[in-house]
């Protein structure tokens, strides 16, 4: 059976050879921790300036939005072929951008030099 003291004997050993060490090591490396005031100003400011990219990003996607729809109502308008041809090429495009991501990858089993 082991003794109950033996974990007593075990710290204070620890404590008399090891421990005055062990703190002044602590002391000398301990982090530095800003005040919460800081941090929360941080985080506002960064959450401020996100909120205003992502504003921009909006318009921005409203923006071009806009000019497309109007460039492709101003042609329906102009030229009913070239729509339908412009249309096309555009539905065409997605399906092959959509075929080339999410299609099946081909492994090779041969060794590549």
């Amino acid at each position: 059976m082991d003794n109950p003291n033996n974990g007593t004997d075990d710290k204070r050993w620890f404590d008399s050879q090891i421990g005055d060490s062990l703190r002044q090591f602590d002391e000398a490396h301990k982090p530095f921790t800003p005040n919460r005031f800081e941090f929360e100003a941080l985080v506002g400011a960064h959450k401020q300036t996100i909120r205003r990219k992502q504003w921009k990003d909006l318009l921005l996607l409203w923006l071009i939005g806009c000019f497309l729809f109007g460039g492709m109502m101003w042609l329906l308008e102009r030229d009913m072929v070239w729509f339908v041809v412009l249309q096309a090429i555009i539905a065409c495009t997605a399906i092959g951008c959509v075929a080339v991501m999410f299609g099946k990858k081909k492994v090779s089993r041969r060794w590549n030099r």
